[in-house]
């Protein structure tokens, strides 16, 4: 690492506000009024084109989660320092701008496993033997109930033909999507019932809760009338990612045992002698991995595996599913995730999905304990099977007309059909995907819906070496408290400030890039790209950082987490988008982090640059992206060297949303509403003496005009009990009004028979399982 001026003097210019690992669990049934202020902090009323309701989830905290102080309803999320702020009850905000003010109204998202959730967690004698817990990103009753569907993360809108306004459905990576009320945020109805769906893994088990992996970001089809999503089964080897792991602790031990044995006093010939053990050894353990990867991959292509993706459409006319669609690849083959599908895509003759790189490791879901060998334990089994991202994401994609041709393909050789059955879904029709792989990796993307001479367009931001689901631990050190080395930070305060973000996701390790594909949907062939900032641009990027005058272009590039753009449903040709970048922060970098992506192979700036830079600080920020399109049909992307915010450093912007104005001319004309949490409160009143008895010491909703940011913000919306924590995606519906009519949906016919199975094979808790559903879940549909 190249040596670097005593930075240990210097105080970190940002600092990530900690209040993210709080949040109030409150619900406000009648809305409340927000208190609104302008630019310079006087009292203010909103323009009258601002209409319409902005939608708001957040993960907020679970049932047993210690609140922050007594007779308050905010919980500290994280506060074991093993769970990560993903793992939480989603709760619902909806802030309705009209009659020059902004009304909140908030739910928490209540399918059946959160009532059962809420039974259990008082710990009584009746229910505590069938009690959840919090194992990573995850929570479960194990080997009884199963697992939680959380509804935190994502919203979709969509309308049919027939209704007046729009229905709303609320997903998770991890469960089935379920519709909520637009106008009482009531929960409703699963799309799907459990029949309809698979699990994640075998699991002969029986278990009410099943763990169902599916995406955050289904896409409805106007045309078809049709909500697209997916669902993922993954064998117990996929999980494991044993091949995975295994190959980066070895190389990584190959390393370090040679910089150990070059640094030592033994001969020369004692260390080659060592060496040449080691790489023997080292082979022989490769050979093995390979040889299990083989193994694996020959059963997955008979089909004995149990990896598969099936395509699902709803009609949203009722709730069970009666559409559905096996995606293999050429030849039959089954389609393997190894990581997530947490977005698709929807063009006009195309379905596009993608392998994102948001990873699904076994170190994410280890349980949190207090003994303290087990978590020595925790620690050294989490390091070991801990292993990056892809460097790249695998598209695929599905011609919409394959779907209506496809047919149920019988087995025509009956002689081999009980031993050497190719097929583990004979009853699904089967669909060929076009795979494409594209780097740097990434997770959110959009594609225009138009798609000339089966051109497929895709907007992407590139989170190259930004590592979604690693997430700080209360074990983990700063990088920046390196006391042995004097070519080193020297900081150990930063290591106290990031265990107590323990939880939050960890700093990137590179520059995103925002990007432009154009991809052949025929033949998957890539037929054009535009990418910012480019690879020839990396090392203008490293001299500038070493010289401390990165140039604010660089800077808006950092963590681009979430795309902003006017959502005309669908948006036939995207000319403008925006991003919400979370930037770097010093108290937010482990070296299990910086390991892990040391050898990153799509690396634009040197690990020691991105050091240096981090320790200084990136605020998070919001950016305009021009597509702009010349008389010759090229097309190029530029950051709108005008049209840029950046946050205080110690602020964090995010959960951005498009607002358009009525009668939008372009997709520049509207405002851009966000969260802003703005201090290490964790409460938003406090006892400082300059607290404000009208509005939140922590959050805010900032509202922008989205062709002037860099005006900052034009209004800022706050209230004395608003206390947002971690946010994810937002929406923005004109109208929000009760369903027209509800879907029929009976809780109890959807759960009895794997209760019953449950009570068959538990028999000695028959009574509390029986109890639980008949008085504490079933009554609540």
């Amino acid at each position: 690492m190249s040596q670097v001026s005593k930075p240990s003097k210097q105080r970190p210019l940002s600092r990530f506000p900690r209040t993210i690992v709080a949040v109030s669990r409150e619900e406000f049934i009648d809305p409340i009024e927000l208190t609104i202020r302008d630019a310079e902090g006087n009292q203010a009323i909103l323009p009258n084109d601002l209409q319409g309701h902005y939608f708001l989830i957040s993960p907020a905290g679970l049932p047993d989660s210690p609140k922050i102080a007594e007779n308050e309803p905010v919980v500290w999320t994280t506060k074991d320092g093993w769970t990560p702020i993903y793992n939480g009850d989603g709760i619902v905000y909806r802030f309705s701008f009209g009659n020059d003010g902004c009304t909140l109204k908030t739910r928490l998202v209540k399918p059946p496993c959160y009532y059962a959730d809420l039974a259990t967690s008082n710990q009584t004698k009746l229910y505590g033997d069938l009690a959840f817990e919090s194992l990573g990103i995850s929570r479960l009753s194990p080997g009884k109930l199963g697992i939680r569907n959380q509804l935190n993360t994502n919203f979709v809108p969509f309308k049919l033909a027939e209704e007046e306004s729009d229905r709303l459905l609320v997903t998770w990576d991890m469960g089935r999507p379920y519709e909520i009320d637009p106008e009482t945020l009531e929960t409703l109805h699963p799309v799907g019932k459990n029949n309809d769906w698979q699990g994640l893994t075998p699991n002969p088990q029986p278990q009410p809760f099943q763990q169902v992996m599916s995406t955050a970001h289904p896409v409805f089809d106007p045309e078809t009338e049709r909500l697209y999503t997916v669902n993922v089964g993954k064998s117990i080897w996929t999980v494991l990612s044993l091949s995975r792991s295994l190959k980066e602790r070895l190389a990584e031990n190959a390393i370090a045992l040679k910089s150990a044995i070059d640094k030592s006093a033994l001969s020369q010939s004692i260390q080659s002698n060592l060496l040449k053990l080691y790489g023997s050894f080292l082979a022989l353990l490769i050979f093995l991995v390979n040889f299990l990867a083989i193994f694996e991959k020959i059963s997955r292509t008979l089909g004995k595996s149990y990896d598969f993706v099936h395509l699902i459409a709803w009609d949203g006319k009722q709730v069970d599913i009666k559409q559905k669609w096996q995606i293999v690849l050429p030849g039959n083959r089954p389609l393997r995730i190894d990581q997530t599908i947490h977005q698709m895509g929807l063009t006009k003759d195309y379905l596009v999905f993608a392998e994102s790189s948001f990873k699904f490791s076994l170190d994410n879901i280890l349980p949190y304990q207090k003994d303290y060998l087990a978590t020595a334990f925790k620690i050294l089994l989490a390091d070991f099977i801990n292993y990056p991202q892809y460097s790249s994401t695998k598209l695929y994609i599905v011609k919409k007309a394959d779907l209506e041709q496809a047919k149920v393909q019988t087995n025509q050789n009956k002689k081999f059909k009980d031993w050497f059955k190719r097929d583990r879904f004979p009853d699904l029709p089967k669909v060929v995907a076009k795979e494409v792989e594209i780097a740097p990796e990434f997770s959110h993307y959009l594609v225009d819906y138009d798609n000339p001479n089966q051109q497929i367009v895709v907007h992407i931001s590139h989170l190259a070496a930004t590592d979604i689901a690693e997430y700080i631990r209360i074990f983990d050190r700063s990088v920046y408290d390196d006391r042995d080395r004097e070519d080193l930070y020297d900081n150990p305060d930063l290591t106290s400030r990031l265990q107590q973000l323990a939880g939050t996701v960890v700093s990137p390790m590179d520059i995103s890039r925002l990007a432009r594909w154009v991809i052949n949907g025929e033949t998957g062939e890539i037929i054009a790209q535009a990418i910012t900032p480019t690879q020839s641009e990396g090392e203008k990027i490293n001299q500038q950082i070493a010289a401390k005058q990165l140039e604010t272009k660089y800077q808006l590039t950092w963590s681009s987490a979430f795309c902003i753009y006017a959502d005309q449903r669908p948006t036939k040709q995207l000319t403008d988008l925006y991003w919400n970048s979370w930037g770097c922060w010093p108290d937010g970098l482990t070296p299990r982090t910086v390991e892990a992506y040391r050898r990153y192979d799509q690396r634009l700036v040197d690990v020691d640059k991105v050091i240096d830079l981090t320790y200084q600080g990136v605020p998070s920020s919001l950016c305009h992206l021009k597509i702009t399109t010349n008389a010759a049909g090229n097309t190029a992307i530029e950051i709108d060297p005008n049209n840029y915010y950046q946050f205080n450093p110690s602020y964090l912007g995010t959960s951005a949303q498009f607002i358009p104005r009525p009668n939008a001319q372009d997709q520049t004309d509207g405002y851009i509403a966000c969260v802003v949490l703005t201090s290490d409160e964790l409460l938003a009143q406090s006892d400082r003496s300059d607290n404000d008895p009208q509005w939140s010491q922590n959050s805010e909703i900032w509202i922008f005009d989205a062709q002037k940011l860099n005006q900052g913000a034009l209004y800022k919306l706050s209230h004395p009990r608003l206390n947002i924590g971690f946010s994810f995606h937002a929406t923005w519906i004109r109208s929000a009004k009760s369903p027209q009519q509800r879907l029929a949906y009976d809780v109890r016919e959807d759960y009895e028979e794997l209760v019953q199975k449950l009570i068959t094979a538990q028999p000695e808790l028959a009574t509390k399982i029986r109890q639980l559903f008949d008085q504490e879940v079933y009554p609540n549909f």
